[in-house]
């Protein structure tokens, strides 16, 4: 009863600060949540997949410079009152695209970025290597659980890079 007394309070605590910072924006307070400042101009997020239990998002560099490397950022948050599951065997497969090199194309848990109840984050790292517009397609798979359940789930990624 203790863990889920804590869980729950963790989830909750999430969910209130993702509050208070979107009401801050709306009031046009100038508040953003931390992984956004200083990149609003440099990348372009997407939401990609989107239920009620989770909301998977792509964040990306608008545009990249042929043959160097660039980070996308591939994230899944479980809503309230959602959890990830931390045992799940958590991964992220991106498909080999013409014109994009992929040092790993298959990352699992360990690589996660962040891995907690409150979210996974994989760091994924592309280097074009012709200019031009092209998308690199995935599949993320991980679980979700409320107190009494959990739910397997896999969503679609589509990372876009436009090099110059």
């Amino acid at each position: 009863l203790t863990a889920v007394w804590s869980r729950m309070n963790r989830t909750h605590l999430i969910s209130l600060s993702s509050l208070l910072i979107a009401m801050g924006a709306a009031a046009g307070l100038g508040v953003e949540p931390a992984s956004a400042q200083g990149t609003a101009a440099a990348a372009a997020a997407a939401v990609t997949t989107a239920d009620d239990r989770f909301e998977v998002s792509v964040e990306r560099p608008k545009t990249s410079a042929t043959g160097k490397p660039m980070k996308a950022k591939v994230r899944v948050t479980p809503r309230v009152p959602w959890h990830m599951n931390l045992d799940y065997p958590t991964s992220l497969t991106l498909e080999a695209t013409a014109g994009v090199q992929l040092p790993k194309a298959k990352l699992k848990k360990s690589d996660a970025t962040r891995l907690d109840e409150g979210g996974v984050e994989f760091t994924v790292t592309l280097t074009p290597q012709a200019a031009g517009k092209t998308a690199v397609k995935g599949t993320v798979k991980f679980a979700v659980c409320q107190d009494d359940s959990c739910a397997p789930a896999r969503a679609p990624v589509t990372i876009e890079v436009d090099a110059r």
